[in-house]
């Protein structure tokens, strides 16, 4: 009992072995190096220890002793238990506080209770420990002593519990309940086609505060009639009403919403004989230069000639008439009276609409529009019938047209398709007459080709209704006479003969003209022939002034049935001698020359029983190749014993023109002598040609020069001084033959100036795709005088059968065919772009196409000084380089000179536009420069095309391009015969590549478009039409297309002007202050055939005196036949310049014309283009332009010294020049 009492006052420690028998508890010896640990936070090791850590037990085997030892053991249990390891108890260490819940949402105002859990680390929980709670933004949320949250505004804050040093959290999310959604706005208008409306929605609290934040859903009441995105964007679908709702946290809110009609979709109907009055507003419809506009239907059961007015003592009236698909009929600006529009035109029966529209853009207010039936003058004429000459008097009773002209109706009835004339003569007023089918189209209309200003033109009719129109210029009025008669073709078949009959005629300029490429005409008449049995006729044409030319043509089908030239050697009258079955047929009298005319004779005779009797010896014909033989001919009957040779095979036999008979390659062929005094009688000769056994011939089939096209007999003239090559065919009596040597010598009189060796590959035929020898003949040697003579194996160094027939041509050398071609003089400008400063680069290799394709010698190219423009050309906008190759006529044109113009541009892109001309012919083209995206080839490819537009050329028919030439020989486009690129290597170039002038690739040029354009260029050698004499005129220019006319502001220049064109299909006007006329200029503008279809655009420098310029407030260009509601268009003179113009001696100021502005040594010219539309800079020293802008910002800087700069400054109408001062930098006149 003792003993236990002392294990129990023993301090808690380790337990040590005993070396006795007995247990015993004692703290041991420190060992050295180890550590005695208690306190918070220690663990004893509950482990017993081994030896020397193991309880060592002495076995006894008494009883007492296992009693004893049990006791003890659970006695040191019973410690170890108490003492935690063996020692006193230590305080519990906090390890973690967990915070529960973890995370609470509460309302402002709210509260909610959190707890605190004190940890061990092992996660027993330590209970009775103080905790202190905190809050980390009390703004969101405060904290109680006691862990009560209670929320105070919307936000997220974190809740702490401390015990001791250590602490947890909670997340505390104080968010309000949404009350209300608000929708600004809550109610709208969507219009369909415009831009959508944006509504936001506000989720707010009781209190009325936004909640931000809150997920809103948006949703459509009528998605059919308005759809809303995620974002509350809502568009119209169809007109109607719809409710939009914003959802957040299940409140919601709405807005209502009504789509209306696109007002470019609302159409109104207008019913014939009414008049509507109407408003314009800026919710209307508008067009892309910001004017309004308003739809109106109507719908015509038949064919009505119809009037449409629209006034406004506020507006400047503009109307347009489309049909059901939309598309523009008509326009008209100011045909009525002041500024009020007004369309007449005869419509078949069908639906319409009327665009009620204004000229000016952002204009709105009060209009009224008139549909009625147009005036009785308008639509119904007097009776007349062909022929007809009356006296009448053009009155302002008559039908008024929109231009303030009068007309006078005649309905005719044409009985016999036939060419008419009309004539309406004046002493009162400039005559005009115009001829209308049926359906009122025009046909045909002259103003001044008759004496004087009469009208004067020549129609050919079908028969049918038509109506003439007998008419003046706006305002005038006076007695005049009309005449109707019917007129002679002078291609038709005007004239007949029967058999027996001779007549006396005369060829003149006004005669029928035939004419190739632009060059000298033929003149030429048609005289019909009728057959009813087959009959044996003479047809001869006798002349002591002309080269006579007789061609027979089948009249039903026009298949030339003969055609003759000289009929002997010793005349140059024509005769034809043939047996023709019944029928009708055409007698086509020309001559041989160009420009020939005079007196002839012509006569048609049953040919006698012809006497003539032709017989040639041999009959028959046994060679082999190269052996010649000669034939006889023996004619009786007529003292002209010619006869003429031919071979119905050429590859196997030949004959020359006295009867020479050459074989060539073995096969068959029939020579016929044909008489010359009568063509119906001949002799023949039956030819076989057999094949050799081993012995070969050679000789040479043919040769010609080339420079670029050529075709196989040669008949191409060469250009003097251009490079050629001459190619020297080889034929051979069998094949397998190798390489043979050729030797070409180059004669001038009886000298020899140069000798050329080479090989060719004999062949059984003319092969022009390969084989040739081929020279290179030096430009110098090209001339007049100088002749040709090639010869094969000339050396001797094959064996032949026959020896002597190597030499061509076998008769003597071959003169060349050299004609002259005038040096070609052009100006190459690089075009700077507005806002992408690109600018075109001109190079040499640019003529690299150019130069190989056309028949020219000398061209004289100089690069100018690169043209500003204040837009950018993109390659797929035909607008923009309509108006460039306008600009840059407008540049040649102010500059003066019979340069050609050429445009470089630099582009990106690989489809769309690659160049343009200036017309048909023209002498301003433009292109895209060799580092556009398209490429080098590209660019001189169509720098080749479009020139060749300049010289007179249309496209050639391939990929679609527009307005094809109708006399094109090949409907594929193919050039048909063989080319060379004598510049390029001497490649051949079949006849199945492309003509130049088509849109297909892998190019080349025809003979057809290589002799249009040689035969151009003689005509023509300064380019198209002749220069006048400089002097002032007024630059006027625009382009029309199939939805009207756009006019450009007008410049004042000194320039080779205009002539006046009587056959002008459009008319320039010009009205002063008062609307008087001041000038009025016809002309034709020129199509654009690159561009799309139905382009044309012109550059017209009308002459007149600055006095004159001065006057002008208005111009406007109609067409000429404007009188029957055509497309037509105006410029106005700005406002502020017809403010000055109204007085009698003001001026508009400089500065209100145009400013500059110098900032950091930059020196730049503004102007508002409301005052001045456009300004031209020219440098005064060289003459150029060089800058168009019409933006109203130019940078002077970049052109040098700006004092040496005119500036002209447009105001619509005419232009004034500006000039800046050396000394004090400003802007004077």
């Amino acid at each position: 009992m003792s003993h236990q009492r002392a294990l129990l006052r023993v301090k808690c420690g380790n337990l040590l072995p005993e070396e006795h028998g007995m247990h015993a508890i004692r703290r041991p010896a420190q060992q050295p190096g180890a550590t005695h640990e208690s306190g918070a936070g220690h663990r004893p090791n509950r482990s017993l220890p081994n030896h020397r850590g193991r309880f060592m037990i002495a076995t006894r085997k008494s009883t007492v002793a296992r009693a004893w030892r049990a006791a003890s053991l659970a006695a040191v249990v019973a410690l170890m238990t108490a003492c935690g390891g063996g020692e006193a108890a230590a305080p519990r260490v906090v390890s973690s506080v967990d915070v529960s819940p973890a995370s609470v949402t509460v309302q402002p105002a709210q509260s909610t209770g959190l707890t605190a859990t004190a940890r061990e680390a092992d996660g027993t929980a330590i209970t009775g420990r103080s905790v202190v709670w905190s809050s980390s933004n009390p703004a969101v949320a405060t904290v109680s002593a006691t862990g009560v949250v209670t929320g105070v505004t919307d936000g997220v804050t974190s809740v702490s519990a401390t015990v001791g040093s250590v602490s947890g959290s909670a997340a505390v999310v104080v968010r309000s309940t949404v009350a209300t959604v608000g929708i600004t706005p809550t109610t709208a208008t969507v219009t369909m086609g415009r831009t959508p409306v944006q509504l936001s929605a506000a989720p707010r609290n009781a209190a009325g505060a936004t909640l931000a934040g809150r997920a809103v859903t948006w949703s459509s009441s009528a998605p059919t009639i308005a759809s809303v995105t995620a974002t509350g964007l809502v568009a119209a679908v169809a007109p109607g009403t719809a409710t939009i709702s914003a959802t957040s946290e299940g409140i919601t809110g709405s807005a209502a919403i009504t789509v209306a009609p696109d007002p470019c979709n609302v159409v109104r109907a207008l019913p014939m004989g009414q008049t509507v009055a109407g408003t314009f507003t800026a919710n209307d419809c508008v067009l892309s230069d910001s004017t309004a506009l308003q739809r109106y239907a109507f719908t015509l059961t038949t064919r009505t000639k119809v009037e449409i007015l629209m006034s406004s003592t506020v507006l400047d009236s503009y109307l347009f008439l489309v049909d059901s698909a939309l598309n523009i009929i008509v326009e008209d600006d100011d045909g009525d009276t002041g500024r009020n529009a007004r369309i007449m035109r005869t419509l078949p029966a069908g639906r319409y609409e009327i665009i009620a529209n204004v000229f000016d853009p952002r204009t709105y207010g009060a209009y009224q529009l008139t549909l009625r039936n147009a005036p009785v003058p308008c639509t119904t004429g007097r009776t007349t019938t062909f022929p007809t000459t009356l006296a009448a008097t053009l009155a302002t009773s008559a039908c008024r047209m929109n231009d303030g002209s009068y007309q006078d109706r005649y309905d005719i009835t044409v009985a016999t398709r036939g060419l008419y004339r009309v004539e309406v003569a004046s002493t009162a007023f400039d005559a005009v007459a115009v001829v209308l089918d049926q359906n009122e189209n025009v046909v045909a209309q002259d103003d001044d080709s008759g004496t004087g200003t009469d009208a004067y033109l020549e129609v050919a009719l079908a028969p049918g209704r038509y109506t003439v129109l007998a008419t003046g210029y706006p305002g005038q009025t006076g007695p005049y006479r009309i005449s109707l008669v019917q007129a002679v073709d002078p291609c038709g078949v005007n004239r007949t003969i029967t058999l027996g009959q001779s007549t006396i005629n005369t060829l003149s300029t006004t005669d029928c003209a035939l004419s190739d490429g632009g060059g000298p005409a033929r003149y030429m008449h048609r005289t019909g022939l009728t057959l009813t049995t087959t009959t044996s006729v003479q047809i001869e044409m006798t002349s002591t002034v002309v080269d006579a030319y007789l061609i027979l043509q089948n009249g039903a089908t026009g298949a030339v049935v003969a055609e003759n030239d000289d009929a002997s050697s010793t005349t140059t009258n024509a005769r034809i001698l043939a047996t023709l079955p019944a029928g009708n047929y055409i007698i086509n009298t020309t001559t041989y020359n160009t420009g020939e005319t005079g007196a002839y004779q012509i006569s048609a005779t049953v040919a006698p029983n012809s006497t003539v009797n032709v017989s040639v010896t041999p009959s028959v014909m046994s060679l082999v190749p190269g052996q010649t033989q000669s034939a006889r001919t023996t004619v009786t009957g007529s003292a002209n014993t010619a006869v003429i040779w031919q071979s119905s095979n050429t590859n196997v036999a030949t004959v020359s023109t006295d009867g020479v008979v050459r074989a060539l390659t073995p096969g068959t062929t029939t020579i016929s002598a044909i008489s010359q005094a009568d063509p119906r009688r001949s002799g023949t000769i039956a030819v076989t040609v057999a094949a050799t056994d081993g012995s070969v011939n050679l000789d040479v089939s043919g040769m010609y020069v080339v420079q670029s096209v050529q075709q196989a007999d040669g008949r191409i003239p060469l250009v003097a001084n251009r490079q050629a090559v001459a190619r020297v065919f080889v034929r051979s009596s069998r094949t397998g033959l190798g390489t043979a040597q050729v030797r070409l010598r180059v004669i001038e009189g009886n000298a020899t100036i140069a000798t050329f060796n080479a090989t060719a590959t004999p062949t059984s035929t003319l092969d022009e795709s390969c084989c040739s020898a081929d020279f290179s003949i030096s430009g110098s040697m090209i001339r007049a005088g100088v002749s040709l003579l090639a010869d094969v194996d000339p050396n001797n160094l094959v064996g032949e059968s026959n020896e002597t027939d190597n030499v061509y041509p076998v008769v003597g050398p071959m003169p060349l065919n050299v004609i002259s071609v005038p040096p070609m003089t052009m100006k190459l400008i690089p075009v700077q772009q507005g806002r992408s400063g690109a600018v075109g680069v001109a190079s040499s290799s640019l003529f690299n196409i150019f130069r190989s394709v056309w028949p020219l010698e000398v061209i004289n190219a100089t690069v100018r000084t690169a043209l500003v423009i204040d837009y950018t050309i993109g390659s797929q906008n035909f607008d923009d380089w309509i108006r460039l190759v306008r600009d840059v006529e407008i540049v040649r044109q102010a500059e003066g000179g019979a340069h050609y113009y050429y445009g470089l541009i630099r582009t990106r892109g690989t489809s769309g536009v690659l160049g343009l001309a200036n017309g048909i012919p023209a002498r301003t083209a433009i292109g895209i420069d060799e580092g556009s995206d398209f490429g080098p080839a590209e660019s001189r490819l169509t720098f080749a095309h479009e020139l060749g537009h300049t010289m007179g050329l249309r496209h050639a028919p391939c990929g679609g391009a527009a307005g094809p030439d109708p006399n094109y020989p090949f409907s594929d486009g193919r050039i048909g015969v063989y080319g060379m690129d004598t510049f390029g290597g001497n490649a051949i170039k079949g006849p199945v590549v492309n003509d130049i002038m088509t849109y297909c690739p892998n190019q080349w040029v025809s003979a057809h478009n290589y002799r249009k354009v040689m035969d151009f260029r003689q005509a023509n050698p300064n380019g198209v039409g002749n220069l006048l004499a400089p002097t002032r005129a007024l630059l006027v220019s625009g382009g029309i297309a199939a939805d009207g006319i756009t006019l450009d502001p007008a410049f004042s220049v000194t320039a080779s002007p205009a002539t006046a064109d009587a056959r002008g299909t459009h008319v320039i006007e010009g009205f002063d202050a008062n609307n008087r006329p001041v000038f009025t200029w016809r002309f034709s503008p020129y199509r654009v055939d690159d561009a799309r279809s139905e382009q044309e655009a012109f550059v017209v420098a009308v002459p007149m005196s600055e006095a004159t310029q001065q006057k002008l407030v208005r111009l406007s260009v109609r067409e000429a036949t404007g009188a029957f509601g055509s497309a037509r268009s105006a410029v106005r003179t700005s406002a502020l310049a017809m403010a000055a113009n109204a007085g009698a001696t003001t001026a508009i100021p400089v500065n209100a014309m145009a400013q500059l502005r110098r900032s950091g040594g930059r020196t730049e010219l503004t102007w508002s283009p409301a005052v001045s539309p456009a300004v031209m800079v020219r440098d005064r020293t060289t003459g150029e332009v060089i800058a168009l802008g019409r933006t109203g910002t130019l940078d002077l800087s970049q052109f040098g010294a700006i004092e040496r700069l005119d500036l002209h400054v447009s105001d619509g109408t005419k232009s004034a020049r500006l000039v800046i001062d050396a000394t004090t930098g400003a802007l004077r006149r």
